[in-house]
């Protein structure tokens, strides 16, 4: 009975190894440093929009009609721009940097002879709605924009 060849081992590179991790390490800490500007950028937006809302019910900030149009204008671009460009294109590089960081890994898994495990489960991209991080933090910024357009018409006298 014949049996069937081993593959001869593969020399092992350490530079080549390396090298694969440190552009894994590279690209993960591009991710990261991604999300929390990111978290810093939504927490400061929400925070001028609480604000601002605040000081209009309180009564502190009194507005024309012309003024809180055009207020209104700009919170509604605003929201546009935040939801549609900003939070969307920052989700697609951290997506592109996550997945860049595991191709990285995988070839330096290659590089030991190890299995990897996450060649196996390949994980489809999460849906805008069943992303619960994305989703809230668009829901946030919705509701928060809502209350100061809320509030500055409820406030304003013609």
């Amino acid at each position: 009975m014949a049996t069937a060849p081993t593959p001869e081992p593969r020399e092992f590179r350490k530079d080549r190894f390396d090298a694969y991790m440190r552009c894994a390490e590279a690209s993960w800490k591009d991710m990261d440093a991604r999300r929390v500007y990111e978290w810093k950028v939504s927490f400061g937006l929400w925070t001028a929009l609480a604000v601002f809302a605040g000081f209009v019910l309180k009564g502190d900030v009194h507005l024309s009609p012309r003024l809180t149009t055009l207020i209104s204008c700009f919170l509604v671009f605003l929201g546009y721009v935040y939801i549609n460009f900003w939070t969307t294109g920052l989700r697609d590089r951290q997506l592109r940097s996550h997945q860049t960081a595991h191709f990285f890994w995988d070839l330096a898994e290659d590089e030991l002879g190890v299995a990897s495990v996450r060649k196996k489960a390949q994980i489809p991209p999460v849906s805008l709605l069943r992303n619960w991080a994305h989703g809230s933090e668009i829901i946030i910024t919705c509701v928060l924009i809502a209350v100061a357009l809320l509030s500055m018409w409820v406030r304003t006298k013609p």
